[in-house]
């Protein structure tokens, strides 16, 4: 049950993730650009509906792949890789709750902006500092599924995964800021619903070992 319940979890999370800031987008006055301008500004004080992105976006979603991460945890073994992946993992999980706590003061499109005027506005940039560590989770993470029977399978795709978000981050930061990052975390949680699915899977066969176990009389 408790493997299932992380499984859904991760599900959850690139859905709320990404309506966070899709919705949260069109919130926003026309000049505010997907393509120029930072997706951390639709949780800014001056945003408009600024919990579409803070509470829904980033609060929910990084408690969602926490609970993801303790599911990893139990599954994908006991290597380094796969500890160190789980723990990169977790933090990522944090900077995402914390990039929706520590909000900016301002949004890039506000006339006079400063964005990180105030402390919490300042603290603002530990969240996408930890954030980063979601990288480390997918190389770390691919090396562990390698290693790993139930999971061998998905080491490329990982693999793949995290270079493509990469190498996005390159090739997508000449149009704009904005576009660079959405694009590189599109494709990470496309990552983690990959893994979220084959957790569920390993879940089930789970549950299904221990019902057709014989029982003690």
């Amino acid at each position: 049950m408790a493997l299932r319940a992380a499984a859904i979890c991760g599900l959850l999370a690139p859905i709320t993730f990404i309506a966070g800031w899709l919705i949260g987008g069109l919130a926003q006055p026309a000049e505010y650009s997907v393509v120029d301008h930072d997706v951390s500004d639709l949780g800014a004080l001056t945003a408009g509906k600024p919990w579409l992105y803070n509470q829904l976006g980033s609060n929910l979603t990084g408690l969602l792949l926490f609970v993801l991460a303790l599911g990893l945890w139990k599954t994908v073994g006991t290597s380094r890789s796969a500890r160190i992946g789980v723990i990169a993992f977790g933090v990522f999980a944090v900077g995402t709750f914390l990039d929706g706590l520590f909000r900016l003061d301002c949004r890039k499109i506000d006339e006079g902006c400063d964005r990180t005027s105030s402390w919490h506005a300042a603290a603002h940039l530990v969240g996408p500092v930890l954030q980063f560590s979601v990288f480390v989770a997918v190389f770390a993470l691919a090396l562990a599924f390698r290693k790993s029977t139930r999971w061998r399978d998905l080491w490329i795709a990982s693999l793949a995964s995290g270079l493509a978000a990469l190498v996005s981050l390159v090739l997508f930061s000449l149009p704009g800021e904005g576009l660079e990052v959405r694009v590189a975390t599109t494709i990470l949680f496309a990552w983690v619903a990959l893994v979220s699915y084959r957790l569920l899977r390993i879940a089930q066969e789970t549950t299904a070992a221990s019902s057709a176990a014989p029982m003690d009389i």
